[in-house]
Protein backbone atom coordinates (compact mmCIF):
# COMPACT_ATOMS: atom_id res chain seq x y z
CA UNK A 1 0.00 0.00 0.00
CA UNK A 2 1.31 3.55 -0.52
CA UNK A 3 1.68 6.01 2.08
CA UNK A 4 -0.72 8.80 0.64
CA UNK A 5 -3.43 5.88 -0.09
CA UNK A 6 -6.31 6.28 1.36
CA UNK A 7 -7.55 3.46 3.73
CA UNK A 8 -11.46 2.97 3.94
CA UNK A 9 -12.89 1.72 7.20
CA UNK A 10 -15.72 -0.42 5.45
CA UNK A 11 -18.96 -0.98 7.57
CA UNK A 12 -18.78 -4.87 9.06
CA UNK A 13 -21.71 -5.61 7.08
CA UNK A 14 -20.09 -4.45 3.42
CA UNK A 15 -16.75 -6.73 4.86
CA UNK A 16 -18.80 -9.94 6.14
CA UNK A 17 -20.84 -9.99 2.34
CA UNK A 18 -17.52 -9.29 0.66
CA UNK A 19 -15.96 -12.62 2.60
CA UNK A 20 -19.52 -14.63 1.93
CA UNK A 21 -18.85 -13.73 -1.99
CA UNK A 22 -15.38 -14.58 -1.84
CA UNK A 23 -15.74 -18.00 0.29
CA UNK A 24 -19.12 -18.76 -2.33
CA UNK A 25 -16.77 -17.81 -5.27
CA UNK A 26 -13.90 -20.11 -4.05
CA UNK A 27 -16.28 -23.45 -3.15
CA UNK A 28 -18.05 -22.85 -6.37
CA UNK A 29 -14.70 -22.46 -8.40
CA UNK A 30 -13.50 -25.80 -6.87
CA UNK A 31 -16.73 -27.48 -7.54
CA UNK A 32 -16.53 -26.50 -10.99
CA UNK A 33 -12.85 -27.63 -11.49
CA UNK A 34 -14.15 -31.28 -10.73
CA UNK A 35 -17.23 -31.66 -13.48
CA UNK A 36 -16.96 -33.28 -16.30
CA UNK A 37 -17.27 -30.63 -19.71
CA UNK A 38 -21.03 -30.99 -20.70
CA UNK A 39 -23.78 -31.18 -17.99
CA UNK A 40 -25.58 -33.48 -19.46
CA UNK A 41 -24.29 -37.07 -20.62
CA UNK A 42 -23.16 -36.49 -24.17
CA UNK A 43 -20.33 -38.56 -26.17
CA UNK A 44 -16.90 -37.70 -27.12
CA UNK A 45 -16.39 -35.58 -29.55
CA UNK A 46 -13.25 -34.17 -32.33
CA UNK A 47 -12.91 -31.39 -34.58
CA UNK A 48 -12.48 -32.23 -38.06
CA UNK A 49 -9.15 -32.41 -39.72
CA UNK A 50 -9.62 -29.22 -41.57
CA UNK A 51 -10.87 -27.31 -38.87
CA UNK A 52 -8.54 -23.92 -37.76
CA UNK A 53 -7.67 -25.61 -34.24
CA UNK A 54 -8.01 -28.69 -33.67
CA UNK A 55 -9.88 -29.71 -30.73
CA UNK A 56 -11.60 -32.71 -28.90
CA UNK A 57 -13.41 -33.77 -25.60
CA UNK A 58 -13.85 -37.47 -24.10
CA UNK A 59 -17.39 -38.94 -23.24
CA UNK A 60 -19.25 -37.06 -20.46
CA UNK A 61 -21.26 -38.77 -18.25
CA UNK A 62 -23.16 -35.54 -16.98
CA UNK A 63 -23.06 -34.01 -14.03
CA UNK A 64 -24.01 -35.61 -10.63
CA UNK A 65 -27.38 -34.62 -9.45
CA UNK A 66 -26.21 -33.13 -6.26
CA UNK A 67 -23.29 -31.39 -7.67
CA UNK A 68 -26.00 -29.34 -9.53
CA UNK A 69 -27.72 -28.62 -7.33
CA UNK A 70 -25.08 -27.31 -5.25
CA UNK A 71 -23.59 -24.98 -8.15
CA UNK A 72 -27.34 -23.93 -8.50
CA UNK A 73 -27.78 -22.62 -4.86
CA UNK A 74 -23.71 -21.38 -4.77
CA UNK A 75 -24.82 -19.36 -8.19
CA UNK A 76 -27.82 -17.69 -6.73
CA UNK A 77 -26.21 -16.81 -3.52
CA UNK A 78 -23.48 -15.42 -5.82
CA UNK A 79 -26.26 -13.39 -7.74
CA UNK A 80 -27.91 -12.69 -4.77
CA UNK A 81 -24.21 -10.85 -2.88
CA UNK A 82 -23.03 -9.03 -5.46
CA UNK A 83 -25.78 -6.32 -5.70
CA UNK A 84 -25.96 -6.10 -1.84
CA UNK A 85 -22.25 -5.25 -1.97
CA UNK A 86 -22.35 -2.76 -5.02
CA UNK A 87 -25.76 -1.39 -3.54
CA UNK A 88 -24.37 -0.86 -0.46
CA UNK A 89 -25.25 2.54 1.62
CA UNK A 90 -21.21 3.13 2.34
CA UNK A 91 -20.61 3.87 -1.75
CA UNK A 92 -22.78 6.96 -1.50
CA UNK A 93 -20.11 8.42 0.48
CA UNK A 94 -17.43 7.75 -1.26
CA UNK A 95 -16.90 9.84 -4.78
CA UNK A 96 -17.24 8.37 -7.68
CA UNK A 97 -13.80 9.24 -8.67
CA UNK A 98 -12.48 7.18 -5.76
CA UNK A 99 -14.79 4.29 -5.66
CA UNK A 100 -12.92 1.96 -8.00
CA UNK A 101 -9.77 1.94 -5.62
CA UNK A 102 -12.13 1.49 -2.57
CA UNK A 103 -13.84 -1.45 -4.41
CA UNK A 104 -10.19 -3.05 -4.75
CA UNK A 105 -9.52 -2.73 -1.13
CA UNK A 106 -12.83 -4.14 -0.61
CA UNK A 107 -11.85 -7.07 -2.65
CA UNK A 108 -8.56 -7.26 -0.92
CA UNK A 109 -9.51 -6.22 2.25
CA UNK A 110 -8.39 -9.62 4.19
CA UNK A 111 -4.49 -9.31 2.82
CA UNK A 112 -4.34 -6.06 3.93
CA UNK A 113 -5.41 -7.59 7.14
CA UNK A 114 -3.06 -10.35 7.14
CA UNK A 115 -0.06 -8.22 5.85
CA UNK A 116 -0.80 -5.60 8.75
CA UNK A 117 -0.75 -8.25 11.25
CA UNK A 118 2.30 -9.86 9.69
CA UNK A 119 4.25 -6.83 9.39
CA UNK A 120 2.91 -5.37 13.29
CA UNK A 121 3.91 -9.45 14.84
CA UNK A 122 6.58 -9.67 12.52
CA UNK A 123 8.69 -6.20 12.38
CA UNK A 124 11.70 -7.57 11.35
CA UNK A 125 10.48 -10.06 8.64
CA UNK A 126 9.91 -8.29 5.15
CA UNK A 127 6.46 -8.87 3.94
CA UNK A 128 6.26 -8.37 0.11
CA UNK A 129 6.51 -10.14 -3.23
CA UNK A 130 9.23 -13.19 -3.87
CA UNK A 131 11.48 -13.09 -6.25
CA UNK A 132 10.65 -13.22 -9.67
CA UNK A 133 7.06 -11.72 -9.18
CA UNK A 134 6.17 -8.24 -10.08
CA UNK A 135 4.22 -6.57 -7.03
CA UNK A 136 0.54 -6.91 -6.83
CA UNK A 137 0.72 -9.99 -9.04
CA UNK A 138 -1.66 -12.04 -6.30
CA UNK A 139 0.18 -15.13 -5.96
CA UNK A 140 1.13 -14.73 -1.98
CA UNK A 141 4.99 -13.68 -2.66
CA UNK A 142 5.73 -17.09 -3.64
CA UNK A 143 8.16 -18.09 -6.51
CA UNK A 144 7.23 -18.93 -9.82
CA UNK A 145 7.88 -22.76 -10.58
CA UNK A 146 11.46 -23.62 -11.43
CA UNK A 147 9.74 -25.96 -14.45
CA UNK A 148 8.48 -22.69 -15.48
CA UNK A 149 12.27 -21.44 -16.57
CA UNK A 150 13.80 -24.88 -17.34
CA UNK A 151 14.53 -25.38 -21.02
CA UNK A 152 13.96 -28.74 -23.18
CA UNK A 153 16.45 -31.18 -22.52
CA UNK A 154 16.96 -31.23 -26.42
CA UNK A 155 17.55 -27.42 -25.82
CA UNK A 156 20.16 -27.86 -22.81
CA UNK A 157 24.15 -28.18 -23.46
CA UNK A 158 25.35 -31.36 -22.48
CA UNK A 159 22.53 -33.67 -22.56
Amino acid sequence: MAEDETVYDFPKSLLEAQDELDEVRGELRKLLKKQPWSVEPLPAWTTHENAWRASSHPDSPGWDSADQQRIGKLRAREVELAPLITGHSFWKDIAPEERTPARDQLKHHRERTTAVAAKHLLPHVAVGPGRNQAPGSGRGGQPWPARHFTAPSAYRPGR
